[in-house]
């Protein structure tokens, strides 16, 4: 591996981390479009076919989402295939913030992340080109399809900065990592509510779920949360000083302390676990649809990068 891909490769995870922030989750259309680039989101345009003095045909690609208005740009695309003599030319102007505002055309831009979710693989055996007046000059450019590329004899790249196209599951563990991240937010934001703080709460479902509810100790608390024994003494603390936990001896060793939880907290914990069920039955078909996709086994495997031969360089 050079120099080149191995930095691509460093870089791919971090890029990433971003689609959490700017990907809700988009059910995967079942209807082929009759135009080779389809837009699935994230305000990106794609114009209709335009013919070329070359006798080529070019798709421009604009808008796209940039988180704070910085230099990522991400792209949707339901299908993504640029038939031979055609040209999927990516423009830098029409992109909006998270919020939906419109932004300057030419803005600085170091990537371009596009993910490809219709589910069907793509063929390349055209040109994809970045790089052209308008565009971005020197962009990294990303695309991500699950199911996968194949490049013909024909297709050639232009771009100003590195190129990927990967068949990992990035996508699909990003928006599995983002329903998780909204469960937590939707847990701490419902413990808030009930006067609690997302590790009190965690620590009174701990200790009313434990195998053996009649010998839960502090150690028992601590290995459940995953926290130092003298952060889970803290927090009992805590909870006692709130009335929602008690510390009783043992019955057959008087030195063993167990926690158990008050009427108060049994009350607060049973509202907090009717509200936390619910929210799990809503984003339950969500996680089960990324789930076993993760689990399915790969169908294609002709996928990859475009061999260095073939990318262009202006």
């Amino acid at each position: 591996m050079n120099t080149r891909d191995a930095d691509h490769e460093r870089v791919i995870p971090y890029l990433i981390l971003g689609w959490s922030l700017v990907l809700a989750f988009n059910p995967t259309s079942l209807v082929q479009a009759s135009s080779p680039i389809t837009s699935s989101g994230l305000n990106t345009q794609v114009s209709a076919p335009l013919p070329l003095a070359s006798g080529q045909t070019q798709f421009n690609i604009t808008g796209g989402t940039r988180p704070g208005g910085g230099v990522n740009l991400f792209h949707s695309f339901g299908n993504f295939n640029v038939p031979t003599n055609n040209i999927a030319n990516f423009l830098n102007s029409g992109s909006v913030d998270q919020n939906g505002t419109l932004l300057l055309p030419n803005l600085p831009t170091s990537n371009i992340l596009g993910r490809i979710n219709g589910g069907n693989p793509s063929s390349i055996f055209g040109m994809i080109q970045t790089n052209g007046p308008g565009g971005f000059p020197n962009a990294n450019l990303f695309l991500m399809n699950p199911n996968g590329f194949l490049f013909g004899p024909t297709a050639t790249i232009n771009v100003g900065g590195m190129v990927s196209f990967t068949s990992a599951d990035y996508l699909r563990l990003a928006e599995f990592r983002y329903l998780l991240r909204r469960f937590l937010v939707f847990s701490e934001q419902a413990a808030g509510r009930a006067g609690l703080t997302a590790q009190q709460h965690q620590a009174l479902l701990a200790i009313k779920g434990y195998p053996d509810s009649a010998a839960v100790t502090v150690g028992d608390l601590a290995a459940r949360l995953a926290i130092r024994h003298h952060s889970a003494v803290g927090l009992v603390d805590r909870l006692v000083a709130k009335a929602l936990v008690r510390r009783q001896s043992g019955v057959v060793d008087r030195r063993q302390i167990r926690l158990e939880l008050t009427s108060k907290a049994e009350s607060r914990l049973a509202r907090l676990s009717v509200a936390h069920r619910n929210e799990l039955k809503r984003l339950a078909p969500l996680l089960r649809t990324l789930l076993d996709a993760l689990g399915q086994p790969k169908a294609r495997k002709n996928l990859g990068k475009l061999p260095l031969s073939r990318r262009k360089r202006n």
